[in-house]
């Protein structure tokens, strides 16, 4: 495998595969609130005989909102956590063998056997391996040599490390 410096690209790739359907649950929960609000403001109006367009125009500005501002927060929360963690931002290198995963950066080097890992997640993009539900290494497929050394590595994946999503 090359030597890598995770992207803040990559890093949030990676965060969304890690996240997965978390992220829409929150949108999902904003959208309840906006049709809750909603049914709130059109009892409110039917009883003072307000124009009955007002609870729609706030449901659908409500909506807006909330898918345009929860994504960048989010987005940007998480440039916050990339930034402060310098460590994530130094050069990896890290090389597959048939019992371990051998790790090493300017901190050092490890080996951890693949029966330690917890359980693996992919797309086209980025491998997130983890340690634990909450601890995960992020690869990118760039850390490949070749499509051959990605192949390689993710048939060791399926057949050591437990796939669950």
């Amino acid at each position: 495998m090359n030597e890598f410096t995770l992207s803040f690209e990559e890093y949030l790739e990676a965060q969304k595969l890690h996240l997965g359907w978390k992220f829409f649950t929150h949108i999902a929960g904003g959208i309840v609130l906006s049709v809750v609000l909603t049914l709130f403001i059109v009892s409110f109006t039917a009883e003072s005989k307000q124009p009955t367009y007002i609870p729609i125009v706030t449901v659908i500005f409500v909506i807006l909102i909330f898918l345009l501002v929860f994504p960048r927060s989010r987005k940007k929360a998480l440039r916050k956590i990339y930034d402060s963690q310098k460590s994530m931002r130094k050069p990896w290198k890290m090389s597959f063998h048939e019992d371990f995963l051998e790790i090493q950066s300017e901190y050092g080097r490890g080996e951890i056997p693949w029966k330690d890992f917890y359980k693996y997640k992919s797309n086209d993009k980025i491998i997130v391996l983890y340690a634990a539900s909450n601890l995960f290494y992020p690869i990118p497929v760039t850390a490949f040599e070749n499509e051959k050394e990605k192949k390689e590595f993710m048939s060791i994946l399926e057949k050591e490390v437990p796939n669950k999503h």
